[in-house]
């Protein structure tokens, strides 16, 4: 905030000490008033700008850099061809996962159901 304040002040010194007259004094007071009067306005608008990209910085660097990895307590639940959400299977779960690993994750082939074949 301060230094767009200061701008104010400082900018129209800078336009009359590089003025080698009066018209180029009035020119130069005149130029750095207005330098001035942006910078007042654009300088503490760039450090909200730069607060908010530090702060969402250090949000996203905080939630990224867990060193807590959370593991799923159970597989996710298998929703059938007919797309109604039964309670939880651990079977199904399983063959789903199966499924979609021998699949390498291809999402276009739906589990139906789980048929153990041989002794358990």
């Amino acid at each position: 905030y301060m230094g767009g304040v200061q701008g104010i002040v400082s900018e129209p010194y800078r336009g009359l000490s590089d003025a080698h007259g009066v018209a180029d004094g009035v020119m130069g007071v005149t130029t750095g008033v207005m330098r001035g009067m942006v910078g007042a306005i654009v300088k503490p608008a760039m450090g909200l700008l730069d607060f908010a990209s530090e702060v969402s910085a250090g949000l996203r660097h905080s939630t990224s850099d867990s060193k807590t990895d959370v593991l799923p307590l159970r597989k996710p639940r298998v929703i059938g061809p007919d797309n109604v959400l039964r309670p939880f299977n651990r079977e199904d779960a399983l063959g789903r996962e199966t499924m979609l690993r021998l699949n390498r994750r291809s999402q276009h082939e739906k589990f139906v159901a789980l048929e153990k074949l041989g002794l358990d």
